[in-house]
């Protein structure tokens, strides 16, 4: 089903499907949601919910955190 909705709205990213230890690591407490990591493994952004709007928000994050230097 994340896959489907991920091909439909064009994203081409990794996406996945958490188990619950990763749920509550992150305190997931919405659907969808995107949790943004540094290339440290920390936390940068998190985006809840979708729409068109937000897509273009979110690759922008993409795009900065893969710029980002170790």
């Amino acid at each position: 089903m994340v896959g489907l909705f991920a091909t439909q709205k064009g994203i081409n990213y990794p996406v996945f499907t958490a188990q619950e230890d990763i749920i509550e690591a992150y305190g997931v407490d919405s659907v969808p949601i995107n949790i943004f990591l540094g290339r440290d493994g920390s936390r940068r952004e998190t985006e809840k919910g979708y729409d068109e709007e937000k897509k273009y928000k979110m690759e922008e994050e993409i795009i900065k955190l893969l710029g980002e230097k170790d």
